[in-house]
């Protein structure tokens, strides 16, 4: 494998490169700032999202025809991946520790200088830090092939099922599954009593990310008498605190399994502006808890398609494939199906991040 770190400078970014195998160190500076890596990552947010509050107000991405929002302005970032260009046909393995607003960017769906797209070419993982490897690679602590799901839809949900139904995703694998929580059953506390102690976790609900206090991101989960709504803003955040598991709470309670997925709208995404910290939000807060692994969302995804990323995911994962390379294979299913070619955008196919241990 190769390991890139990436530092976000006030005039231009530098790389480090290392790889086994005998090759030498690393180190290239590319001439991206810091504030213009930040303006293609707010582009790409606003491009998928939408941005209702913007001069020009956006909708978000149609599912359907993604290929209306064009990403050509993403070539922009190809100098970043030079570095390692050459590596690429002898490492099918690429772990990024991304820095600042480079942990906004999907690296996958950045085009080489060839045109295609780095996911097509190898697996893309994120790690926090060279320095967290270690710790995260580290024997896992929890029972092997132990899971648990847990899935809750908004109100506003026409199918709820299509979000708390996905223990189904987990059956035809080898763990074994706790019953899940559905429903008014996936409530904040049940939620983290379940994860501590599993190889293996999947929540799906509505994600929140929209305070300017990443530790207030969060999932939208049942009070224990109904579903929440998916219709709020910032300013209604206390209102809803009972339907909210927040990055604040996961982090106080010190409870994550083994490795989770969080089927949820922006669960992944990251304040890189946020003093001390280059990764926040959820994803920072179950790796703080004791998670090895966490796979997540950048972005507000589809909600049927997702669902059908994952299936694929769990399948190759079950049929004994490493984790880095069950996604990978998902991602290029996904983005190669002929028969349905808008899924070939990024959108679709890179929208989930692996962020931690890969195996």
């Amino acid at each position: 494998m190769a390991l890139v770190s990436y530092f976000c400078g006030h005039r231009a970014t530098y790389c480090f490169v290392l790889a086994s195998g005998g090759v030498p160190l690393r180190v290239h500076r590319v001439p991206l700032s810091r504030e213009r890596v930040a303006q293609l990552a707010r582009r790409l947010r606003a491009d998928f999202n939408g941005d209702p509050h913007a001069e020009r107000p956006t909708p978000p991405i149609q599912a359907r025809r993604p290929h209306k929002r064009k990403l050509a302005y993403l070539a922009e970032l190809t100098p970043l991946l030079a570095p390692f260009d050459d590596l690429l046909e002898r490492y099918p393995l690429l772990a990024v520790a991304g820095h600042g607003p480079l942990t906004q960017l999907p690296l996958a769906a950045l085009p080489r200088g060839n045109g295609r797209r780095l996911g097509e070419s190898v697996a893309v993982v994120d790690v926090p830090g060279i320095s967290a490897i270690g710790h995260l690679t580290a024997p896992p602590a929890a029972p092997p092939a132990t899971a648990m799901t847990a899935g809750c839809a908004a109100r506003e949900d026409e199918d709820p099922a299509i979000v708390e139904d996905d223990d189904a995703l987990l059956r035809p694998g080898p763990w074994h599954t706790a019953p899940p929580l559905s429903g008014t059953e996936a409530t904040p506390a049940a939620a983290l009593q379940a994860l501590h102690g599993t190889d293996l976790a999947h929540l799906a609900a509505h994600g929140y990310a929209g305070s300017d206090d990443p530790l207030d991101a969060a999932l939208l989960l049942s009070d224990g008498r109904g579903r929440p709504s998916r219709v709020w803003a910032a300013h209604d955040l206390p209102a809803h605190a009972p339907y909210l598991l927040r990055a604040r709470d996961v982090a106080a309670a010190g409870a994550a399994p083994g490795r989770l997925v969080l089927r949820a709208c922006s669960a992944g995404w990251s304040d890189p502006d946020h003093p001390g910290a280059d990764l926040t939000g959820m994803t920072w807060a179950f790796l703080r808890a004791g998670a090895r692994a966490v796979l997540a969302p950048r972005w507000n995804v589809d909600i049927a398609l997702s669902r059908e990323l994952l299936a694929g995911f769990y399948r190759r994962l079950g049929a004994g494939e490493p984790t880095w390379r069950a996604l990978w294979l998902a991602q290029r299913a996904m983005a190669e199906d002929t028969d349905r070619p808008w899924l070939s955008h990024p959108y679709h196919w890179s929208a989930f991040t692996l962020t931690g241990d890969w195996r």
